[in-house]
Order: C-alpha cells, then structure tokens, then sequence
C-alpha cells in the first residue's frame, strides 16, 4: 500500500504495512479508518493512528480448502489469515447455512480432501509457525496432528486405489506417508513454483504447473503435465499459457468418468466486451486439446474436486460454490 501527496504527487509507502498482502480494493470509514476488501480474505480495518490491523469481517465466499466427502456432503474451510490465527471447518448445510465442524490453531487454510472411509484432512499454515496438515472426524469433530511438513502443504488429494494421502509441499515435491508412516515424494516439474495434483481412477498423476516471470505484464506461463513413473518424469500434455497477465489460478481435477478437468481464469478474448476474466471449465480430450465446457462461474477459483458419487466438479470462486455436471 502506498500514500500519496495531493500537493506534490510524491508516493511513499507505509513501513508496517509491508508485506501484509491484505487486499486489493478499500475506502475509508467515517471514523478514519480504512477498510480493505478482497473476497478470497477478509474485510481488515486499518487504523493509522494506532498503526494496526484487525479483521472486521470474516468473508465466507472462497476458500483455498473445499472438498466432497462422498455421501454426506460438501465440507470447507475458512482461517482468518492472521498470525497465530484460527481456521474453522464447516460443512454446507445448504445455499445460506454453514454447521461449525471444529477448529485449528492456524490461520491460513490451504486444502481439504477425504479418503474412502469418510475421514477428511485439513492442510493449514501460519506466518509464524510453517504449515501443518491435520486429520478430522467430520462426525464427531475430533482433530488430530496428521503430519507436520516443511513449508506450507497444498493440493491435498486421496490416490482411488491406495487411499493414501498425497500433497505438494515447498513448492518442489509430491509427498505422502506411507502405511509404514514413512515420508515418500515425487519431484514436482522442474522450475515449476505451483502445482495442483489430480490423481485419475487409474492410479495415474496430472500436475498443473506455474512458472516465475520477471514482468508480471507477460502471461504466466503454466501447463499440464503427465508423471511417467518408468522414466520418473513430467511431461507435457498441454500448454495453458493465455494471453491474460492475470490468469496465475488454475487447478485440475481427475473424476469417476476417466477424465481430467481444468479450472482456471478464461482471458478477456473468449468472452463478451463486459466481462472480464472468469472461471471457465475444461476438458482434456485423449489429443491433448482442451474443449470448453462452460465459464461465468465467477472468478478467482481457488479449491477444485470430483463428488466420487455423483461425478460433479466442484469448485470455490469468489460468489461461492459451484457443481458442474459433465455433459
């Protein structure tokens, strides 16, 4: 955040506001303070005066952590990003109610999934503390520390065969405990700065991957990538790169069906002169290519899944949650 001079146009920034990433719109209150907005955060009051920032609302309309758990319902998560903060779990009752399912002492929540047996897991972070990925009873509430990894876990997803958990972790790895509790990993796409995992029915393993850029007025380039377990490599399959600078979210998931789905950003030339960037559903055909099966569904898709029961993808956005059904 910056503050301007109406005199003499100078612009300086403000020293304790570094670095917090709160939001990205705001206006200032009748009382002074300022009130930053971002939907996939929160809504923060900032005080000059006293130099400090406090929630003033909880924003509940996205999340980085949503999954299905097959049966009984849509679960998701809400931290309040703060240091040493809190992040609550809920189940969706429906469009207007959320049921408190229990809580963890991290701000910050990164993902959700559930195994075959109705058990769901939580991946979590703190500013202060790393991350941490923790294991609940959505029945009874109970939580328990599943696995302390070494930054902060993302893209948590159950293998259909195994029911072993997998994760990315720093950015770099796939990783999982084994029966015997011991680490395994898969290196992730080499340069690669963010990955999202889909596991197919079959046992095989996508990544959508991100790459650094310099100017962040170039696209990001991201793609579609293939683990070969003989050679213990990535492949290609598809590249995502649009010609939109802002398209730096996009996740895949891999359903019932056999096939993969991407959910990401649709650039501003596929879409009618009023709308901007929006959340679009694809489909990887056996080719490569990607067909479109639908967009409007809001924007800024943070957390994507499969219902195993009845096929639908499901994903976060800023307006909410949404369920397509594949054609």
């Amino acid at each position: 955040m910056d503050k301007i001079d109406l005199t003499s146009g100078a612009i300086s920034t403000i020293p304790w506001l570094q670095g917090s990433n709160i939001a990205e719109s705001g206006t200032f209150a009748p009382d002074g303070r300022l009130l930053m907005y971002h939907p996939n955060t929160n809504v923060y009051a900032i005080d000059f005066e006293l130099q400090t920032w406090n929630t003033y609302y909880q924003v509940t309309s996205n999340s980085w952590a949503m999954a299905s758990n097959s049966g009984d319902g849509v679960y998701i998560a809400f931290g309040n990003n703060v240091s040493e903060g809190e992040t609550t779990i809920f189940k969706i009752i429906d469009q207007n109610t959320l049921e408190m399912v229990t809580k963890v002492s991290y701000g910050i929540e990164r993902s959700m999934a559930f195994d075959s047996h109705g058990i769901g897991y939580l991946a979590v972070g703190d500013k202060s503390r790393g991350g941490a990925i923790y294991q609940f009873n959505p029945s009874s509430g109970e939580i328990e520390l599943y696995h302390q990894p070494k930054c902060f876990p993302s893209s948590l997803i159950v293998h259909p065969q195994t029911d072993r958990l997998w994760w990315s972790d720093c950015n770099s790895t796939f990783e999982s405990l084994d029966e015997n509790g011991i680490l395994q990993g898969i290196n992730g796409i080499p340069e690669g700065e963010g990955y999202s995992l889909a596991i197919t029915p079959e046992g095989e393993f996508y990544s959508i991957t991100f790459f650094h850029r310099d100017d962040p007025n170039t696209p990001s380039k991201h793609g579609l990538y293939h683990f070969d377990p003989n050679a213990s490599t990535w492949e290609e399959v598809a590249d995502l790169t649009q010609m939109d600078s802002g398209i730096t979210l996009s996740t895949l998931v891999a359903c019932p069906d056999g096939f993969i789905y991407t959910i990401e950003s649709l650039d501003s030339t596929n879409l009618p002169v009023n709308r901007s960037s929006y959340n679009a559903v694809r489909r990887l055909e056996s080719d490569g290519s990607l067909t479109l099966l639908g967009f409007d569904f809001g924007f800024d898709g943070l957390a994507a899944g499969c219902d195993r029961t009845t096929g639908q993808i499901l994903f976060t956005s800023g307006e909410g949650i949404f369920a397509v059904t594949p054609p």
